[in-house]
């Protein structure tokens, strides 16, 4: 055919249609009607996305918001069409979520696609397939993109006009992948300029919760939970983390069999949890992940990772270990897709950002560029890897970092973090506490870690400096006595460190900051007369309950800005809690949740109830309440849990305040607690005005460990 001309092909729908969830939790997106049934005016509910694209075919997905029969177009682009192929047209049965795959296309060929309901309704997009025998290759790796739509599309706007051939998605595309809501508000909606302009491959993260909605939404090679795909001149693989990844595994051996029968250039893997977290308590959690899974990386030849969780960018060196000479990965996390954001610590292995993000690859033969931006098209982080023949260069080397140490540094700056004293009682005006301190050095080199600690006069810590050798191989201990003769707690005393290795010379670690903890305890007594809950804090109402206060922050080294207090009572029926929030700038508030449950409601001003009942530490209960009064809850963590209890805020020149009502029943007891019966109880303020979130009871940064709880005894 001539040069540049445009072919019109249009494949029969032949009754490919993801079949919808069974399990009674989850809404279903699929329906069916007779042709004799009318079809009302219709709509997308998903605009066409490409899915699944190889050097010869697609598969084009959509979901309308009606049955409809539907047409499914597809145009090429380019110098070279799909000649000789005959032009077909057939209507589909009615469906609303469609999926079709088409065959017989050309590689690197650009195509343009059109999905048309039989309303006269019509959307499409374009996609690029991949041409096994190209050297030159764009595409962007990202994730964690729930809970924050507009800053999702922020970041899809940024993508969106990289244009890339592909992307890759880290994880938790949404917050409940339960719950179908959240994958059009959360995913599809802020995404669809950018679906309608690639193709995107997913991997699944914690937040899809393994639901069937993930499987549907999606078509992706293999068995769809770990997958692999060449592009030009790379090879891309999926992991699926959140599931048994161990040796013997059926996902390990697939990998091991994947990277040895690939021979391409670059080989680059993709999954939700990271190996090497720049996120405070975090770099142990896949401790033993990163020892069973590194090797098969290496020995496979994989170049880079890309994972999510953690919401923010890291990116490591080249990674290497002395067991696989000439081997090194990079790992990125690209968590900044629109997920709230963390803060990072400061490593000295790895380049670290509290920003949004997405990253652009650049595969160029050789040459392995990578640039990080923010939305605004700010430069976070750019490097290059560079080698020939398969031998990474002397450049791109001489960064590299063996595992052993990074595993050395980074279980000693978690140490840091974690500067448990544990929890501790005035006594005489006076608190005194041991802290012990557990070194280890996972290496195959010796080291030594020296340190001092700060004191702003009202601690004094023995010993305040130490010098500790650290054999290779090898577990020590550290004991150290602390006393605040005036009983002061704040500010806490801090822990600056050197960690020095024959192979990478002196480190500095940082500064960590003691973590210590008065004992919190309330007494909930009985009332006769049931306060109204209306946010007002009647005169009478809450007499004869104690005033909880001296709230301090999540991070466990000092008082809130602003203070909180909270007193709580129960009538046999209903646990009721009245919190008093101090707020100066009451016109600051954000309350940008409109509805219950919404993951906005928890970002929004606003104050969390935990409670624990029996103090279990394994069934625990949430309840938050908005400075709008909109409400959120959970139990276990699981928001797709809803309970029945009341709450209702209002705002002042000064403060705001807040009433909840829990009934017993709710939390699942039959019987009204008995007199000195205990709960696990926590109050948490959230306060964006000051950036700030404090606690009655202090968890240290997460909110969510019933241990650490208070102590709720219940009164007559």
């Amino acid at each position: 055919m001539k040069k540049n001309a445009i072919l019109f092909l249009a494949i029969a729908f032949i009754g490919c249609v993801k079949v919808p969830p069974s399990s009674s939790e989850q809404t279903q997106p699929s329906h069916e009607q007779t042709p004799s049934e009318t079809v009302p005016a219709n709509s997308f509910q998903k605009e066409p996305y490409a899915q699944h694209v190889t050097p010869d075919s697609v598969v084009i997905m959509w979901q309308a918001k009606e049955p409809a029969r539907t047409e499914v177009v597809l145009m090429e682009t380019g110098a070279e069409t799909v000649s000789g192929k005959k032009e077909l047209r057939e209507m589909s049965r009615q469906v609303t979520l469609g999926e079709i795959k088409i065959s017989g296309l050309v590689p690197g060929a650009r195509y343009n696609y059109k999905v048309k309901l039989d309303d006269g309704t019509s959307s499409g997009g374009t996609f690029v397939t991949p041409n096994p025998k190209s050297n030159k290759v764009r595409f962007v790796a990202y994730g964690d993109t729930r809970t924050n739509p507009k800053d999702h599309k922020m970041v899809v706007d940024g993508i969106t006009a990289a244009k890339p051939e592909f992307v890759l998605h880290t994880g938790d595309l949404v917050s409940n992948g339960r719950n179908d809501g959240d994958w059009d508000s959360q995913f599809f909606g802020p995404a669809a300029i950018m679906l309608q302009s690639t193709v995107l491959f997913p991997t699944p993260g914690n937040h899809e919760r393994e639901a069937d909605y993930y499987y549907q939404y999606f078509s992706l090679p293999g068995n769809e939970k770990w997958y692999s795909f060449d592009w030009g001149n790379c090879h891309v693989v999926s992991l699926d983390s959140c599931v048994d990844i161990e040796p013997g595994s059926e996902q390990n051996e697939w990998l091991k069999n994947d990277l040895k029968q690939s021979g391409a250039e670059w080989k680059i893997l993709f999954f939700h949890h990271p190996l090497y977290s720049a996120y405070s308590g975090r770099s142990s959690e896949r401790k033993e992940m990163r020892s069973d899974l590194e090797n098969v990386l290496l020995e496979g030849g994989v170049d880079i990772v890309f994972n999510g969780h953690d919401h923010l960018y890291s990116r490591t060196g080249p990674v290497t270990s002395i067991k696989y000479p000439g081997k090194a990965i990079t790992y990125v996390v690209t968590g900044g897709g629109g997920a709230p954001l963390y803060k990072p610590m400061q490593v000295s292995w790895a380049v670290t950002a509290r920003d949004l993000n997405y990253c652009i690859i650049d595969v160029d033969d050789g040459r392995f560029n990578l640039t990080a931006l923010t939305p605004e098209g700010k430069q976070i982080d750019a490097f290059t890897i560079t080698k020939k023949n398969g031998i990474y260069s002397k450049d791109y080397m001489s960064k590299s970092l063996p595992r052993e140490t990074i595993e050395l540094v980074a279980n000693t700056r978690e140490t840091l973090d974690t500067l448990n004293a544990g929890t501790v009682e005035i006594q005489n005006g006076t608190i005194k506490t041991e802290l012990s301190v557990k070194l280890n050095n996972p290496s195959e080199t010796d080291a030594r870690l020296s340190g001092a600690w700060t004191t702003e006069g009202n601690w004094t810590v023995v010993p305040q400096t130490f010098v500790a050798d650290l054999p290779a191989g090898m577990e020590k201990e550290l004991k150290f006595s602390l006393e605040s003769p005036k009983g002061e707690m704040f500010p806490v005393p801090s822990l600056k460190a050197i960690l020095d290795t024959s192979v990478s010379g002196k480190m500095e670690l940082g500064e960590g900051k003691l973590r210590i903890r008065l004992g919190r305890s309330v007494t909930v007594p009985a009332i006769k007369t049931a306060p109204a809950i209306d946010g007002a804090i009647n005169p009478g109402e809450w007499d004869g309950t104690a005033e909880q206060e001296y709230f301090v922050k999540d991070s466990g080294d000092g008082y809130a800005s602003k203070q909180a207090k909270f007193y709580a009572a129960h009538d046999g029926k209903n646990i009721y809690i009245a919190c008093v929030l101090s707020e100066p700038s009451p016109g600051k508030i954000k309350h940008s949740a409109e509805k219950r449950d919404s993951a906005q409601v928890w970002q929004d001003d606003c104050v969390e109830v935990f409670a624990d009942p029996g103090i279990t530490g394994k069934d625990y209960f949430q309840f938050i309440v908005s400075a709008t009064g909109v409400q959120f809850d959970s139990r276990n963590k699981d928001s797709s849990w809803n309970g029945t209890w009341q709450s209702a805020a209002i705002t002042y020149d000064d403060k705001w305040v807040c009433e909840i009502a829990i009934p017993f029943k709710t939390l699942g007891l039959e019987k009204v607690p008995a007199t000195e019966d205990k709960w696990g109880l926590n109050v948490v303020r959230n306060d964006t005005v000051s950036d700030e979130c404090s606690q009655w009871s202090a968890t240290f940064g997460n909110n969510h460990k019933p241990e650490l709880f208070g102590v709720a005894e219940f009164g007559e």
